[in-house]
């Protein structure tokens, strides 16, 4: 028997929305009161705007033929960095899924927030800086404008419900320290730092995330590529000193 697929899909009501056209949208709440305004296709494109600002993606398709890479098999910094916090929100709040950040409002706080910046670490600790600051107060409301659609709130519940506010702003605060806490451990070693990341990520999926960095960091560190980036982690896409070749012989 074929095991069912570990997801569901929401099916709501939609209507155009005549005063954002062409792709701009009305859709009904929950208590089956008020249309609410919504433009998924506009939000699409925002984020894909944003996602060009990773300067090793517009460099990669300035060298590719456009049509033999579709955008769905590339995937940004800024996407990578999106996955990352919203992995960690899942795992963090595994046993109180009503305070769990909404995917949207992750999503547009760290897009807002993103700079360009190529290396994975810099970028999602950047990001994390960043974030809270485009969290606007509009007469007293707590507003995450829909960047297609002004008139979207993807805070809206903060101001319904405070503690999930309060909610973030703490997962927010322990994934900063976190994050803030793998610089350190790096220079104790992959094996420190990976046990260290197993413990608030999926430790499969962490195990054989620094397997592959591992081979990788020894072909890079043979072939001259590597470099430190911002922060104190070793890469190859920052533009820091570069890490000298190890040659075994002293």
């Amino acid at each position: 028997m074929t095991r069912p697929l570990p997801f569901h899909l929401d099916v709501l009501p939609t209507i155009p929305d005549a005063d954002l056209p062409p792709t701009g949208i009305l859709l009904i709440d929950k208590q089956l009161r008020l249309w609410q305004h919504s433009n998924p296709i506009g939000y699409a494109t925002w984020f894909q705007q944003q996602s060009q600002l990773d300067r090793r993606l517009v460099e990669a398709k300035r060298h590719a033929n456009v049509a033999d890479v579709p955008d769905w098999q590339v995937r940004s910094t800024l996407q990578r960095a999106v996955q990352i916090l919203k992995w960690h929100a899942m795992l963090y709040f595994a046993d109180d899924t009503d305070h769990r950040p909404p995917s949207i409002l992750i999503t547009t706080l760290a897009a807002r927030a993103y700079l360009g910046e190529s290396d994975l670490f810099t970028a999602t600790r950047a990001v994390m800086d960043r974030m809270n600051a485009y969290v606007e107060n509009r007469h007293g409301q707590f507003w995450v404008p829909n960047p297609a659609h002004e008139d979207e709130n993807f805070a809206d519940k903060w101001n319904e419900y405070p503690e999930r506010r309060k909610a973030f702003l703490r997962w927010h605060n322990d994934l900063a320290v976190l994050l803030d806490e793998f610089v350190h451990l790096q220079h104790k070693g992959l094996p420190t730092l990976a046990a260290r990341m197993s413990e608030s990520f999926t430790a499969d999926a962490v195990q054989r995330s620094f397997q592959r960095l591992a081979e990788r960091r020894t072909i890079e560190l043979k072939t001259g590529k590597l470099h430190m980036a911002t922060g104190g982690l070793l890469t190859t896409t920052a533009s820091g000193p570069r890490v000298p070749r190890h040659t075994f012989h002293g």
